[in-house]
């Protein structure tokens, strides 16, 4: 769909022509739990903010899917969303440090 059809939307809820159900998240129908590595840059000094010091790479945990692909390998994938919010070091009950603020 083009800018001529108003109300009409890029993203339909079909893959090869099957109908499929979209989600922001995994949380709740992820098949495992994985880290991931965020490095931390508010610990460096500087004039326009008060740094705080921490670890410079931060470990959170988040939801993860196992797709199998076609030439029979798997690989773990995560949500767009679920990567923002562990960035965020939102806690979602995924057994890390994280806490809500």
């Amino acid at each position: 769909f083009r800018w001529g059809e108003k109300g009409k939307w890029n993203l339909e809820a079909v893959a090869a022509g099957v109908e499929t159900e979209l989600s922001l998240s995994l949380l709740g129908q992820h098949d495992d739990v994985a880290g991931v590595a965020f490095p931390y840059f508010g610990g460096n000094e500087n004039p326009h903010f008060r740094s705080v010091r921490q670890e410079p790479v931060l470990v959170r945990k988040l939801p993860v899917k196992r797709l199998a692909l076609a030439d029979g390998s798997e690989r773990m994938v995560v949500s767009v969303s679920d990567l923002v919010l562990a960035y965020s070091g939102l806690g979602r009950g995924l057994d890390d440090c994280q806490r809500a603020y």
